[in-house]
């Protein structure tokens, strides 16, 4: 059994920072998250995409933004559970939790941070012939993942949202593009609309669905009428679904209706003493879903956690003026 000071399920932004926050005062953590990689929804959604409200940073991708967290955390040494989910929490009278790993593995703790966000995210597939061998071809994604690699190539987007859009005007002048979307009604920024709609360099069907695909042809369908599209890449924007998985053991009491969980907005601790909500999973008045806010908020609790070890209150440092702290972050 693995002892940690703080075990942190997520390891989107929020996460990664308990990590920083925690090592400034001497605290080991462990991430575990179900994805392959750290990042959480900014690394599956939206890795190419910019993020303009981190104080400090005028621009930064989400990809560089969570590159940028996992060099700051290096010195404090995490422990990684990637791929791997949390099965079960069991509390103990004396204070602390044990949390069984999927991976079989049993971790001891007196604090559990949640940071899992709005839940695991999946995106929505549509019935179409192929679809699974296109994935695993690589020819099929759900999220842009990496321009460098499409430049150049036909690519075929399908939707009408947002994400649809967004990524057609980014990738029009970097790669011979394709959008269909199955109607010609859109859920997106209507000026953003209007501006894929006038732009010559998208091929653009409107009432048109995906079919089938075999290798890199794409046959689309609108009343019968078929038209079959040459594609390197296909990025399928459908929409999201989240599935918040009630972890055995976590009181089910702590979560509201909307499955969020309440928290004080001093701790921010959960209605369960040593579970902690940070980032989106939680709710609070005034809360808003920011990754700056998220970062506000673990600050906050990891002193509640520390207390709870050490039963005294953390003595407070600025990373500015304090040779240790500075010492540390220098590793």
């Amino acid at each position: 059994m693995k002892n940690f000071d703080i075990v942190i399920v997520g390891a989107g932004p929020v996460g990664l920072f308990t990590v920083f926050e925690a090592g400034l005062l001497n605290l080991k953590c462990a991430l575990i998250d179900s994805l392959s990689q750290v990042g959480g929804q900014c690394i599956e959604l939206y890795p190419e995409k910019p993020i303009y409200d981190i104080p400090g940073v005028p621009y930064q991708t989400a990809k560089e933004h969570v590159k940028a967290l996992e060099e700051q955390i290096k010195p404090f040494d995490p422990t990684y559970f990637l791929n791997t989910d949390v099965k079960v929490v069991q509390r103990h009278e004396i204070g602390n939790y044990t949390v069984e790993l999927s991976n079989g593995e049993t971790l001891m703790t007196r604090n559990i941070f949640l940071a899992s966000g709005p839940g695991k995210f999946i995106a929505r597939r549509p019935e179409v012939h192929g679809l699974a061998k296109a994935e695993a071809d690589n020819i099929v994604d759900f999220a842009v993942k990496n321009i460098d690699e499409i430049i150049g190539d036909d690519v075929v987007i399908f939707g009408g949202g947002d994400s649809a859009i967004d990524w057609a005007l980014e990738l029009h002048s970097k790669c011979r593009l394709t959008l269909v979307h199955r109607s010609d009604k859109f859920k997106a920024v209507p000026a953003n609309v209007e501006a894929v709609k006038n732009e010559d360099n998208i091929r653009k069907f409107f009432g048109w669905k995906p079919e089938k695909i075999e290798g890199n042809k794409i046959t689309i369908n609108k009343k019968g009428e078929r038209v079959t599209l040459k594609a390197d890449k296909v990025f399928m924007f459908f929409g999201l679904l989240t599935d918040i998985n009630a972890i055995n053991g976590i009181p089910q009491d702590i979560y509201n209706v909307d499955k969020r969980i309440p928290v004080d907005t001093e701790k921010f601790q959960s209605s369960t003493p040593g579970i902690f909500a940070v980032g989106d999973c939680n709710i609070y008045p005034g809360k808003l879903k920011l990754i700056l806010s998220g970062f506000h908020e673990t600050t906050l609790a990891v002193q509640e956690a520390y207390k709870r070890i050490h039963k005294s209150d953390p003595e407070f440092m600025y990373t500015t003026t304090s040779t240790a702290l500075q010492e540390k972050l220098k590793k």
